[in-house]
This record gives structure tokens, C-alpha cells and sequence, in this order.
């Protein structure tokens, strides 16, 4: 896929538009639709898991503790199933935003712009940045200030199918009584693990991968101001310092891997919140 692909939008669509329809989208009703159906098909899933390796041993004594036992285990399940297909749904909502402009340019609507302009830059005169190279240049680095701010919210949704995994576990610890978990309730929670985990993973690796491809089009947009006749230095400048600013970004998926939520996440279970206060201390020191 070369950058002459891009060079125009592929969707007479401004990115106002596409943001504001990923934001509903984000809170329609239809998604409840779909997670519960995610959640009803892998319930049964999970059900002839467990009963092909056995069902867990449940130390209740008499009906009446053995059915309270149920009861919550029912609840606890599906709470859980519900809980990590929303966490699955909503990083795969923002990786498709992501994904849009793989092949396309961001086109914002001006007044957007030049409050981008106003919060970032220092120039007296923004104007200069207006229906030139650089509004380019400032338009993919506006489309990347977005996706680190917005991925830092949904990236952080990782953390609670681990906490509810972390308190599980805890739960049914040989030590509070004579618990067992055979292998097929380990196989159906680790399940539950991967598909909220590779969904975080997932949307990080979009997140690079448009980063790598917006710095692409700024050093080809650079290498085009200086060879124009005369050289435009003024717009080289400009380019330069917003592809400086993309490659330096380090928030929400551009962070380093040390503090990503997927990563600092599959701590929870084995070192709850101690293992991950010991990852942000490394990442302080890198």
C-alpha cells in the first residue's frame, strides 16, 4: 500500500463525523445485543468445557447451602461473561475507528482545527497553518493526539475482567475450604483471560501501526518541502516539529509496554495491585 493511496480521503466524511458516530455507536443499545449474545453462545461453550473435564466439586453441606452455592455461581459467571465481551467489544469499537484511517487522510472540520491550534501551539498567528502542507501535517497530528486520549480511557477497561478473575481465584482457594479446580473451569477462565487481553493487544498494535503510517506520510510531506523551488522552510519547519511530536507521543496506546494496561493487567491475578506498582516503578526508570 503506497502513500499515493492517501493522498485524498477516500470518504467525503469529515473525522467529526466518524468520531461522533463512534461515540454512538459506543452507546447504543445494539452493542448490549450483541455481548449478550457473545455471552449466551460461549456460556454454553464453557458448560461442555467443564462438564467434559468434570464438574467442580462444591463442598456445600446440605441443599440448602449447595443452593446458594448455585445461585452465585450462575450470577458470578455470567456477570463475569457479560463484563469481559463489554471490555472486548468496546477495544474492538476503537480499533476499527483506528483502522479507518489506515488508507485515508483525516479531514476535520476547521473551527476544530484551529482549537486544536489554540491548545497546542504558541504562534500569534495560526492562521499560517490554514490551507497549507503544514494543515495536513496538523490534521494527522490532531487524528493521533485523539486516539492516545481515547485509548487511554477504553485501554484501562482491561484491568476489571482481572480483577473479577484475581477475586475468583481468591475465592476458591483451598485454604477457605476443600475447593478444587479441575481442569476444565482453569480452561474456561483462562478463556475469559485471552479474549480480554488479545482485544487490548489488538488495539495497541493498531494504535503503532497508524502512528508508523501518519509518520510515513509527515516524512514524505518534509521531504516535499524541501525540494520545492524555492525550498518552503517555513512549512519544513512545521511538518518537522509535528513529526516530532507524533514519533515522541508516549500516552494510552503509544505508551511504552512496561505501562500498558495489557501488560500491567496479568499481574492482577498472581500480584494484584503490588505486581503493577512494581511495572510503573521500571517504566519510571527506563
Amino acid at each position: 500500500m503506497g502513500d499515493e493511496s492517501v493522498t485524498e480521503p477516500h470518504s467525503s466524511r469529515t473525522a467529526n463525523r466518524e468520531w461522533a458516530s463512534y461515540l454512538y455507536q459506543s452507546t447504543t443499545w445494539k452493542r448490549i445485543v450483541v455481548i449478550i449474545g457473545l455471552a449466551l453462545f460461549f456460556s454454553f461453550l464453557c458448560d461442555l468445557i467443564i462438564r467434559i473435564f468434570g464438574n467442580p466439586h462444591v463442598p456445600a453441606r446440605g441443599p440448602y447451602s449447595y443452593c446458594i452455592d448455585q445461585t452465585i455461581i450462575f450470577l458470578t459467571t455470567w456477570l463475569f461473561l457479560i463484563l469481559t465481551f463489554f471490555v472486548l467489544d468496546a477495544t474492538m469499537l476503537c480499533q476499527r475507528f483506528i483502522a479507518r484511517y489506515f488508507d485515508r487522510l483525516p479531514r476535520w472540520n476547521p473551527i476544530s482545527l484551529v482549537r486544536f491550534l489554540q491548545e497546542w501551539m504558541k504562534e500569534p498567528d495560526l492562521s499560517k497553518w490554514m490551507g497549507s502542507k503544514a494543515e495536513e501535517a496538523l490534521s494527522n497530528w490532531m487524528l493521533i493526539q485523539l486516539i492516545a486520549r481515547r485509548t487511554e480511557v477504553v485501554g484501562k477497561f482491561i484491568f476489571f475482567p482481572f480483577i473479577v478473575l484475581f477475586l475468583i481465584f481468591v475465592a476458591r482457594l483451598h485454604y477457605f475450604d476443600n475447593w478444587h479446580a479441575p481442569v476444565g473451569l482453569a480452561l474456561v477462565l483462562s478463556m475469559y483471560a485471552v479474549l480480554a487481553w488479545s482485544g487490548a493487544v489488538y488495539l495497541r498494535h493498531s494504535a503503532e501501526k497508524l502512528r508508523t503510517l501518519v509518520a510515513q506520510r509527515l516524512d514524505k510531506q518534509l521531504m516535499g518541502a524541501y525540494a520545492a523551488e524555492p525550498p518552503n522552510k517555513i512549512a519544513a519547519d512545521r511538518i518537522q516539529y509535528v513529526l516530532n511530536e507524533v514519533k515522541t507521543i508516549n500516552t494510552g496506546a503509544f505508551a511504552s509496554y512496561l505501562q500498558q494496561p495489557a501488560l500491567q493487567s496479568l499481574l492482577v491475578p498472581v500480584g494484584g495491585i503490588s505486581g503493577v506498582k512494581v511495572l510503573e516503578f521500571l517504566a519510571s526508570l527506563s
